[in-house]
């Protein structure tokens, strides 16, 4: 029995042990929960606090009276025009129409990517059609963008229309337009936007690009100027006009699309109404559900006015496709979706496979993109953030607004830097038509870069004289004439004459072309003369544009080609040139306004040929009458037909007009009995989409077009024949390639690497190690090199060694006083100095009572690495010398983060109130890294000083071994610094759970053997 109550008394003690601290754990455990879910409430608390803030205080800084609008919202009931809807009558059930606009978007963007495509305007519609775009897209569309900027820059001038659409496709990427490629386009399009005799144009993309982002103060007044410009330019039919009063519907498309993101600018809102209503009664095509406007661009219906009306009445708060419904309920959107063919690309005629496609399936792309913006209330496609509007003032009537602007001549115009910039009407109207041709003529040139035949062309000519080739069509031509020419294609005079024209216009020399000299195998030619009067003036004209001499070996000269045609021309009546057919003689437009061109440049060269007198007179006086035959050939409107006798045509208008402009007549004047001038006429026959109209190429006609139109610019600049290259170059085409510069170790292997964008092929660069400079390692390379740039790129490697931190040695410095026969009378050290440093020791350290220094006060030393001495000598003296400096020890410790002392040094001998360094390395401590700066300063104190540098241990990894030779000390070994201290792990501090929980361990050793007890006992009894 006593023993039963043995057993049971250890049991109870250790369940009574045990209890009371398990509860007291567990309330720890609890405690510590809830102070944490405590924290975090607080913690989210004050985050939502602070991201109100935040936000309020971005709100407010954010405002600005011209950034665009945040959301485009369709206006309520009473804001919207009055509009005349159809009666609503009982129809015949109607077919389903195709409202799948986003399967439309992924188609356009299908096609779009499956061709390539990579301008600025396709990159917008891209990146705002929710399709995620790769890293190798985007650069693609940058490269294109930058090829442009490139171009703008090399020739020194910047159209608004150019800069503008760059920024808003570099904005929609996510570039920075105020600095890309060392361009600030925001500038630019300020400046651009502003002249003096920009067009409607360039002020309405000028208040859309300048309102992607809030770029500043001066870009708001820009918008503000612009705003009212364009206002000002709304028509009395409620619309605005490219020309004249009559509206169109896609420039006023564009304007409400810009003016929409300004809603809350005085006079906008009354504008965009009026226009809603102009499209409601004078464009909307009930039986189509389209807008058409019939103009001199277009005499039918196309995708690209809808897609334009469509982006205005949205950015107006309309939706089209609810407020414009037609019969059987077409809309705008069904009618837009249309124009779509099965391979996503868009149409511009319906059911029309020829014109600008390219440009109709971007434009119809992004306005669907804006129709998703629209629906979802997610604001303008244009808006790329950073800005917010005010509220809207009182309302005025934009036909007469507060504090007009003229658009003609705005506050503080800027001066055009381009001096060829038009100062009167008709120069004004050349160079939009040149503006509004550029999407069309880079389509056209991008067909002809796809030629496998190609040879040169018209549309490549004249793209080329008006500036209108980037960069990279330019290499892609010039590699396809390159590849002509290895195939032995570019042999035939007409072909030589082509393709030297064709190299002229593209900035590229054709006497050093593919290791040829086009110029002189011309000359060389036996079958270049008599191949008829077109042919020979196109020779002609190929030789006297570089005014090239003729060769040793020429079978012909400048001066026989002149006196050949000057013959025919004779032969022909002495007016003109054509053919002959069947004996019958017939003078023609076109022949003869090439012949003139020819005629008329070699005699503007003739400082260069030299012709006798007799031949000039005789090419003068057939000019002469050539000209009157050329406008005795004008039609009614102006223009020219190819016989005089046939309606016009853009052909002959163009050609025409060149030869009359480069012999000095003035094509704007309207002759006797006609409707029109030559320009006038040739204005006309511009498409819509910038093309020129033709019975036969596009192509053909749209190059010519542009001929005549810069012949009148060169007219008006008094520059002579635009066929001279010498008078009249154009830039010179430059070849550039990207160097790549890669670090690399000693084994080759990469590094890093960074791109030195495109530099001139042929050009001979430095380039810098640090460019590629890499973190933990060291130069062990020449720091610059100099390399010349190859056609295919560069690569220039700079080697690097891992860097290895300098073992820093330490030796003791004896310093010494000796009397006058080399007897130490005192001797100190000063231990634990840098080995190579240089140091300054005083005779002060050695002062000896009795004796007089009789050497310098200091020495200055270089610490050695098996020790200095150092000595001063001294002579005996019957006075007691007491030293006047006195000195005490440095103490160095390696501490860890709690204090604990892991190695120590002493500095001994420091002189008491110098402001010595003292540096960590001194230190350096076995499985520990530095975690304190690198070196400390302090000033020596009379009773000595100590100095802590704190030191962590480091990590062990798996695997991680000390591969170094030398031995070191584990981190179980007693330190160096004398203290027996150990190095070891630091511990957290105790908070009595240890305590507890080794109380319930031997709570519970009790209560386990009381039982054992108890059973064994019980056992025995059964």
């Amino acid at each position: 029995m006593k023993k039963n109550h043995r057993i049971y008394t250890v049991l109870c003690a250790g369940v009574l042990l045990t209890t009371p601290i398990l509860t007291a754990v567990s309330g720890v455990q609890a405690a510590t929960t809830f102070q944490a879910e405590s924290s975090q409430v607080v913690s989210s608390s004050a985050v939502s606090a602070s991201s109100v803030e935040s936000s309020q205080s971005q709100s407010s800084s954010q405002t600005s009276s011209v950034a665009p609008t945040q959301s485009l919202q369709p206006t309520t009931e009473a804001d919207k025009p009055e509009i005349n809807s159809a009666e609503k009558v009982q129809v015949a059930p109607k077919a389903a129409l195709n409202m799948d606009y986003q399967k439309a978007i992924s188609a356009a963007i299908d096609h779009i990517t499956s061709t390539n495509g990579s301008g600025p305007w396709q990159a917008l519609a891209f990146k705002q059609s929710g399709i995620s775009m790769t890293d190798a897209q985007r650069q693609s569309f940058i490269k294109t963008i930058g090829n442009d900027v490139d171009q703008m820059a090399a020739e020194g001038r910047y159209s608004a229309t150019d800069a503008e659409r760059s920024v808003i496709g570099l904005t929609a990427l996510g570039e920075d337009p105020t600095n890309f490629h060392g361009v600030n386009l925001i500038q630019k399009t300020i400046e651009a936007s502003t002249a003096k005799y920009v067009g409607i144009n360039g002020q309405i993309y000028g208040i859309i690009a300048l309102s992607t982002k809030d770029y500043g103060e001066e870009a708001n007044k820009t918008i503000t100027t612009l705003i009212q410009a364009v206002l000002q330019k709304q028509n009395v039919d409620k619309g605005w006009a490219l020309f004249g009063t009559d509206s169109d519907v896609d420039i006023t498309g564009m304007a409400m699309t810009a003016l929409g993101m300004h809603r809350d600018v005085t006079g906008v809102q009354p504008a965009l109404d009026k226009a809603v209503s102009m499209l409601k009664d004078k464009a909307f095509q009930k039986a189509t559900g389209g807008f058409f406007i019939p103009s001199s661009f277009s005499k039918v219906e196309n995708s690209n006015s809808i897609s334009q009306a469509v982006m205005g009445l949205m950015a107006a708060g309309v939706d089209p496709a609810k407020a414009f419904v037609g019969d059987n309920g077409v809309n705008p959107i069904s009618r837009l979706l249309a124009y779509q063919r099965t391979d996503g690309e868009f149409r511009w005629q319906f059911d029309n496979d020829s014109g600008a496609l390219a440009m109709a399936t971007e434009q119809a792309t992004y306005a669907l993109d804006q129709y998703e913006f629209f629906l979802n209330g997610k604001g303008s496609i244009y808006n790329f953030g950073g800005s917010t509007t005010t509220d809207p003032t009182d309302p005025v009537d934009p036909t007469n607004p507060t504090n007009p602007v003229d658009p003609t001549n705005p506050t503080n115009p800027v001066d055009p830097t381009d001096p060829t910039v038009p100062t009167d009407e008709n120069s004004l109207s050349v160079q939009k038509s040149l503006d509004l041709s550029k999407t069309a003529v880079k389509s056209l040139v991008e067909s002809e870069i796809d030629d496998e035949n190609f040879l040169g062309s018209d549309i490549i000519f004249g793209a080329g004289r008006t500036g209108q080739l980037s960069r990279t069509q330019i290499k892609q031509l010039n590699d396809k004439l390159i590849e002509q020419s290895k195939a032995g294609n570019i042999t035939k005079p007409n072909d030589l004459a082509r393709v030297i024209l064709n190299l002229q216009a593209m900035g590229i020399d054709p006497t050093n072309f593919d290791g040829r000299n086009l110029a002189n195998e011309l000359y060389e030619s036996k079958t270049a003369t008599n191949m008829g009067s077109y042919m020979d003036a196109t020779i002609l004209l190929a030789l006297v544009s570089g005014h090239y001499q003729a060769p040793k070996d020429a079978k012909f000269t400048v001066s026989d080609l002149v006196a050949s045609l000057v013959k025919d021309g004779q032969n022909m009546g002495n007016d003109g040139w054509g053919y002959e057919k069947d004996g019958v003689k017939t003078k023609d437009v076109d022949t003869t306004a090439v012949g003139m061109l020819a005629l008329k440049t070699a005699l503007l060269a003739n400082d260069t040929y030299q012709l006798n007198d007799i031949l000039v007179s005789q090419a003068n006086t057939l000019l002469t009458n050539a000209q009157e035959f050329i406008e005795s050939s004008a039609t009614l409107d102006g223009g020219y037909g190819i016989n005089g006798f046939s309606p016009s045509n853009t052909n002959s208008t163009a050609m025409g007009l060149a030869a009359l402009a480069t012999n000095g007549v003035d094509t704007t004047k309207v002759l006797e009995y006609k409707k029109g001038s030559a320009l006038s006429s040739l204005l006309s026959f511009q498409n819509e989409d910038g093309s020129f109209k033709t019975d036969y190429s596009v192509s053909l006609a749209t190059g010519q077009a542009l001929l005549g139109l810069k012949a009148y610019q060169e007219y008006v600049a008094k520059k002579g024949s635009l066929y001279d290259f010498v008078k009249n170059p154009v830039n010179k085409y430059v070849e550039y390639a990207d160097v790549t510069v890669q670090a690399v170790d000693q084994d080759g292997k990469v590094l890093k690497t960074t791109t030195v964008a495109n530099q001139e092929v042929g050009k001979k660069i430095t380039v810098k190690a640090d460019q590629v400079a890499v973190d933990g390692y060291d130069l062990k390379d020449d720091a610059t090199k100099d390399v010349t740039v190859g056609k295919k790129g560069t690569i220039v490697k700079f080697i690097y060694n891992k860097h290895v931190a300098p073992i820093v040695q330490y030796a003791d410095v004896t310093v010494q006083a000796i009397d006058q026969d080399g007897k130490v009378l005192k001797s100190v050290t000063v231990k634990h100095q840098e080995v190579g440093k240089k140091i300054t020791v005083k005779a002060g350290q050695v002062a000896v009572n009795g004796y007089d220094l009789k050497d310098e006060a200091t020495k200055d030393i270089t610490v050695e690495k098996a020790g200095k001495t150092v000595k001063f000598t001294y002579a005996k003296h019957t006075t007691v010398v007491t030293p006047t400096t006195e000195y005490a020890d440095v103490t160095v410790q390696a501490v860890d983060p709690m204090g604990k002392v892991l190695k120590t040094v002493k500095m001994s001998h420091q002189e008491v109130g110098q402001i010595i360094t003292v540096k960590a390395s001194q230190l350096l401590v076995s499985g520990y890294d530095l975690k304190d700066d690198a070196t400390k300063t302090l000033t020596v104190a009379k009773d000595g000083s100590t100095i802590s540098f704190k030191y962590v241990k480091q990590a062990i990894l798996d695997g991680d071994q000390d591969s170094s030779d030398t031995k070191t000390p584990s981190s179980n070994d007693r330190t160096s610094n004398g203290t027996g201290e150990d190095n070891a792990e630091t511990t957290l501090p105790q908070t009595g759970v240890k305590t507890a929980l080794m109380s319930i361990t031997v709570g519970l050793v009790m209560v386990i053997s009381a039982l054992g007890v108890w059973f064994k006992k019980s056992t025995k009894k059964a």
